[in-house]
């Protein structure tokens, strides 16, 4: 056999390899289905006046398959992006490659839907700071949801984080630094290429953040992640940052693949595991 068609033989092999294994995580996103579906978690907004989930008060519970530690399963509210006009707590009626990962590694993850200001927004003008408050009043409940119903779902309050792409990573940063949130206390913060329109918000002896954006993202500028980075280490507040070269904006299968290590490690420094 000659070596060029061995050559071959083995690109072919690993090619199919390649394409067997995204098929399987396709296979397994698919699968995996909520072990508490469309739940309410407060009553519906006032300003949602026809039928549309997507901006309604509902979430998710998934719960991981490995045995329940004495303490319970650490928890990770996930709030999605979409600009406050879109997504789902479910995008595309699945659950993203990240939270599977949280999910594989005993991480019970809680994924909500809250009210798309820009929707049903009449101006064309954007009040940013309306959106995200808005999206943090709705997880708020969410949260106080998680606080009510832990014993119920066998949540460890004790490790409870927040992790948000996009807008959802906005919110989140609303969440943890800004506001005065409802229990369960927040003790980690996941940013998936989010922002904020003025870091000078955030307040001190807030929870550790974990910021991972893309250097070719064209929505949300990578500029925007390093000068929340800045005002976090002026303030002492524990943080790190993931570059990840040459992606653009949403890099949920760039983060599970690559980069899961390093956040799974970074949510047990701050739970204290």
């Amino acid at each position: 056999m000659g070596i060029v068609f061995r050559v071959l033989l083995l690109v072919g092999l690993l090619s199919a390899a390649d394409l067997y294994a995204a098929g399987s995580a396709k296979r397994r996103r698919e699968a995996v289905q909520p072990d508490a579906l469309n739940v309410r978690y407060a009553p519906k907004r006032p300003e949602l006046t026809v039928g549309d989930p997507a901006s309604d008060r509902l979430l998710d519970v998934y719960l991981p398959q490995k045995p329940k530690p004495p303490n319970g399963y650490p928890c990770v509210m996930f709030i999605h992006g979409g600009g406050f006009k879109s997504g789902s707590k479910r995008s595309g009626g699945k659950l993203n490659s990240v939270c599977l990962k949280l999910l594989d590694d005993g991480i019970a993850v809680v994924s909500i839907n809250y009210y798309l200001v820009r929707k049903y927004a009449k101006s064309k003008t954007r009040d940013k700071n309306k959106e995200v408050r808005i999206a943090a009043e709705d997880a708020e409940l969410a949260m106080k949801w998680i606080a009510d119903h832990a014993g119920e779902y066998g949540f460890d309050l004790e490790r409870f984080a927040v992790c948000g792409g996009s807008a959802g990573a906005r919110t989140c940063f609303e969440l943890a630094y800004v506001r005065s949130s409802h229990p369960p206390k927040i003790r980690a913060v996941i940013d998936l290429w989010g922002m904020m329109v003025d870091p000078g918000k955030i307040r001190g002896g807030t929870p550790p953040a974990l910021i991972v954006h893309g250097d070719r993202d064209k929505i949300n500028d990578i500029s925007r992640a390093y000068a929340i980075k800045r005002r976090l280490d002026q303030l002492k507040v524990p943080n790190r940052m993931i570059v990840m070269t040459g992606r653009g904006h949403s890099q949920y299968r760039e983060v599970s693949r690559k980069y899961m290590p390093e956040v799974l490690a970074f949510l047990r420094r701050c739970w204290g595991d």
